[in-house]
């Protein structure tokens, strides 16, 4: 038991005190920092002005295996592949005309984080289930 819960804290440790690149592409698979989604095209004039431009929101985020655990403070922008733009003219339009349930996120992105839990929540019963059969056979 002990051991079990030594090696829990250390790997909670690892995966904790990684930075944003190696988490990202590294052996442990923590994200955080910006991410931008798209959720169509600029609405109005704005897309005769951009024409390679679309709207989007960018969000600051959290994740664990490619979901997003925590996604908040979401601005709306346009986007031309890297690249956005938050000018206030832009936003206010965008934001108007889109809200962040308009972006395009998928399935994972979007509620991997119950799958994550469900396992979490599996992997947590199955320990206490057999350390109380382990009590059980000793008495």
């Amino acid at each position: 038991m002990r051991k079990g819960l030594a090696t829990l804290i250390i790997a909670l440790t690892l995966l904790v005190s990684m930075s944003a690149n190696i988490g990202a592409g590294g052996f442990f698979i923590i994200t955080w920092g910006e991410e931008i989604y798209e959720v169509g095209p600029l609405p109005g004039n704005l897309a005769k002005q951009y024409p390679t431009w679309n709207a989007g929101y960018k969000c600051s985020t959290f994740g664990v295996f490619w979901a997003n655990i925590h996604v908040w403070d979401c601005e709306a922008v346009a986007v031309e592949g890297d690249l956005y733009s938050d000018d206030p003219s832009i936003s206010d339009a965008v934001a108007v005309a889109y809200s962040m349930d308009d972006a395009q996120r998928g399935i994972w992105d979007k509620h991997g984080r119950w799958v994550l839990l469900a396992v979490l929540a599996f992997g947590v019963l199955i320990s206490v289930s057999g350390s109380n059969s382990e009590n059980t056979r000793k008495e």
